[in-house]
């Protein structure tokens, strides 16, 4: 006898392979999504620490030109300053930033950065940057109020 067609174990062979391949998919592409995002909160949080750099550089040739300027003056070497968001995104020295878990919702304006002069011969800095965006948090040793 000469029967075409498939028997009831090889379709669910095939249907169990599908699976499998649907399963690593799906998992290869959350994975993939979770790291772009957490890379895009890697280039908010250079944006942010850029945005002190181009704030503070703007203040020595306006020293009244803004409201960053009016409110802080470049430490000296060794010394600090706290800028918020905020008064990066005010000023607009900094766009307004978007979580990258969730774009409908923005970086919180509290977030801030430490920035400490390293140099007396130019104007260079550490960073302690505290960014949160929703659940996300860049130091976890950061307080936030």
């Amino acid at each position: 006898m000469n029967r075409k067609g498939y028997t009831l174990i090889e379709l669910i062979a095939v249907i169990a392979i599908l699976a499998i391949v649907m399963v690593i998919g799906v998992y290869s592409v959350t994975s993939y999504m979770n790291r772009s995002k957490q890379k895009a909160f890697d280039v908010l949080i250079n944006s942010f620490e850029d945005g002190v750099l181009t704030a503070y550089t703007s203040c020595l040739t306006n020293p009244k030109g803004s409201d960053f300027c009016r409110n802080h003056s470049i430490p000296d070497v060794g010394e600090f300053d706290r800028i918020s968001l905020g008064e990066l995104e005010n000023d607009e020295f900094v766009e307004k930033m978007k979580n990258p878990w969730n774009t409908s919702e923005k970086c919180e304006s509290n977030s801030y950065i430490i920035a400490t002069r390293t140099s007396d011969d130019n104007i260079s800095f550490s960073y302690k940057t505290c960014l949160k965006c929703g659940n996300h948090v860049s130091d976890p040793t950061c307080i936030f109020n």
